[in-house]
């Protein structure tokens, strides 16, 4: 066998161990991106979500019921500000549970 024919494995000194410390550390670092990434991805998915929804509401426009004769009156806005305060808070559970996914 002529020397230029020779393959990198066999010019390879047999006591010569590769290092696979560094392609292990990549790998586990391009594994917390992905899930970090991940998180956000789902993080923004569901606001986009939750807007849509929101967006659908107000184009359907007022409900009957919401719309008094006579205007609004204080205990219809207090309703209102509960629904609102409502969906704020089921918004941030999402958002917590993905922080903790995530680990911030």
């Amino acid at each position: 066998m002529m020397p230029d024919a020779m393959t990198d494995a066999a010019r390879t000194p047999p006591d010569a161990a590769v290092d696979m410390a560094p392609l292990a550390e990549l790998i586990g670092r391009l594994t917390r991106d992905n899930q970090e990434l991940a998180a956000a991805a789902a993080l923004w998915q569901e606001r986009a979500r939750f807007l849509g929804e929101e967006l659908r509401a107000l184009e359907a426009g007022p409900i009957a019921g919401d719309i008094s004769p006579m205007g609004e009156s204080p205990q219809e806005r207090a309703v209102a500000t509960e629904r609102d305060v409502a969906g704020a808070r089921a918004s941030e559970t999402v958002i917590d549970r993905l922080r903790r996914l995530i680990g911030r």
